[in-house]
C-alpha cells in the first residue's frame, strides 16, 4: 500500500475515534450548554457575579458596578462595554448579574454554538471507513 493511501487510513481512523468519543460524550451530558465550554464559563461567571450590583438606566440598559470594571449592558443589542459579550457570544459576567437581577434565563442569552443540541448536531454523522481498493466497483464509463 502506498505510503499516501497509509496515512488516510489512519487519518479516517483518527476521526472515526474522535466523533464516536465526543458522540457519546454529547449523548451523556445532562446540561443546557457543553459542559467543557459554555457551562464551565458561565459557572465562573455566576461566581463573580454575587459581588456586583446592578442600576437600571432603562428597560433595555443596565450598568453594572463592578469593583474591576464596570459594565454597561444593553440587552435589545445583546452588548456590553467590556465586549466579552459579543465576542464569545456567550454571557459575561455583566450580562450574569443584570440576568439574575431581572430573574431572566441565563442560558437563553447564549449562542445556540454552545448548546448541547449543536453539539450532539456536529457529531452525528457517520464516518464511513473506506473500502479495500479490490473491494471497489468502478463504472466503466468513469
Amino acid at each position: 500500500m502506498l505510503p499516501v493511501v497509509h496515512l488516510i487510513d489512519e487519518i479516517i481512523n483518527l476521526l472515526v475515534k474522535w466523533f464516536s468519543k465526543r458522540r457519546d460524550f454529547a449523548l451523556k451530558c445532562t446540561s443546557t450548554l457543553c459542559p467543557n465550554f459554555g457551562e464551565k464559563k458561565l459557572r465562573r461567571k455566576l461566581e463573580c457575579a454575587s459581588r456586583m450590583n446592578v442600576v437600571k438606566l432603562n428597560h433595555v440598559e443596565y450598568n453594572v458596578v463592578d469593583g474591576d470594571m464596570d459594565g454597561h449592558v444593553h440587552l435589545t443589542n445583546n452588548t456590553c462595554s467590556c465586549r466579552k459579550f459579543q465576542l464569545e457570544q456567550l454571557p459575561c459576567k455583566h450580562v450574569v448579574v443584570v440576568c439574575r437581577f431581572l430573574k431572566l434565563n441565563i442560558y437563553s442569552m447564549a449562542s445556540l454554538y454552545y448548546t448541547r443540541n449543536t453539539w450532539l448536531n456536529a457529531y452525528s454523522d457517520t464516518i464511513y471507513l473506506v473500502q479495500p481498493q479490490e473491494l471497489w466497483v468502478i463504472l466503466e464509463d468513469v
